[in-house]
């Protein structure tokens, strides 16, 4: 491939390009093309009336939705989170049927002239509790979300999981020193921001807990200081107050940015006021935008059979 002339802004970047282009075809191409081969077999053995999956911007998964389309397949891609960032590859483009949790949460999709349907949110759960207030007494959980580093937008750089830490423990030792800190490393994440926190504060009470279920270690602290990952959404869903932490410099999406009533804090003496708020007794507000955001029925609910009113296609909603 000849790339001599491609430039961006003056910059000749051809040469770069073509080394990046050959890597990744020689790291991918065997692989690739023996799942394509056993692919394409069972598409044209036994076509299923339908392919459902959770994504179709991952390299496996655009190539699964890709050939199956290819085959005739019905293609229908159930989203795998809350896309709360701009993404320059965009999740949900190749398949015939983007399913969403809402539209507030759904990827920045182009084609919008295939059925797109809201199915809320994705995972059966009972009717939400209301936001709890500070418990008495001294002993406090605080889970604290890492950020993730997105490699497909330069919004962030790898330092951000590291800040989001740093800052968020000096605020709670300034408000409640005594607590406890959960660090929740995002599972794209490694361990090394969080244990290097751990070692910088040793005087502080910490667990670095990457195995629990995410409701379940939502449900298990008294305050969630969340960032722009499913899991500061999902602290509504069991009661867990809410505070979103933004370092970024950019304003996030509603609802953790614009018109939102969940609080967010873009400093440490902002987290402080808002932990000091917390402490004072009264429930955070922000839970009906972050339920609503995700999809999540206030009254609980089962979204299975709607999803597979969908995949039947028996005329389930759809937008677009």
């Amino acid at each position: 491939v000849d790339l001599s002339g491609f430039e961006v802004r003056g910059l000749a970047l051809g040469a770069a390009a073509r080394a990046e282009l050959l890597a990744i075809a020689t790291r991918r191409a065997a692989p690739d093309l023996a799942t394509a081969a056993m692919l394409r077999k069972v598409f044209r053995r036994r076509p299923p009336a339908s392919l459902i999956a959770p994504w179709d911007g991952e390299p496996h998964g655009r190539l699964t939705v890709s050939l199956a389309r290819e085959a005739g397949v019905r293609t229908l891609v159930l989203a795998h989170g809350a896309f709360l960032l701009p993404q320059t590859l965009a999740d949900m483009e190749v398949c015939d049927e983007p399913l969403l949790w809402s539209e507030a949460v759904a990827p920045p999709i182009a084609d919008r002239d295939r059925p797109i349907h809201v199915v809320g949110y994705p995972m059966p759960h009972m009717r939400p509790p209301p936001t709890r207030p500070a418990p008495r007494g001294p002993r406090r959980r605080v889970l604290v979300l890492g950020q993730p580093t997105l490699s497909g937008t330069l919004l962030d750089d790898p330092r951000i999981t590291m800040r989001q830490y740093d800052v968020a423990v000096r605020a709670v030792l300034d408000r409640c020193p005594s607590a406890t800190l959960v660090l929740r490393p995002h599972p794209a994440e490694g361990p090394d921001a969080a244990a290097a926190i751990v070692a910088r504060f040793r005087a502080l009470d910490f667990e670095i807990d990457r195995a629990t279920p995410i409701a379940d270690a939502l449900a298990a602290c008294d305050l969630c200081i969340g960032t722009i990952t499913t899991a500061t959404l999902q602290a509504a869903l069991v009661g867990t107050p809410v505070v979103a932490l933004n370092l970024t410099r950019f304003e996030w999406r509603w609802p953790l940015g614009g018109d939102t009533t969940v609080p967010v804090a873009r400093d440490q003496r902002q987290l402080a006021d808002w932990l000091a708020r917390w402490e004072a007794g009264g429930p955070l507000p922000g839970r009906d935008d972050l339920l609503g955001a995700l999809g999540a029925s206030v009254e609980g609910a089962d979204p299975t059979a709607s999803i597979l009113a969908v995949v039947a296609g028996e005329g389930a909603p759809a937008s677009g």
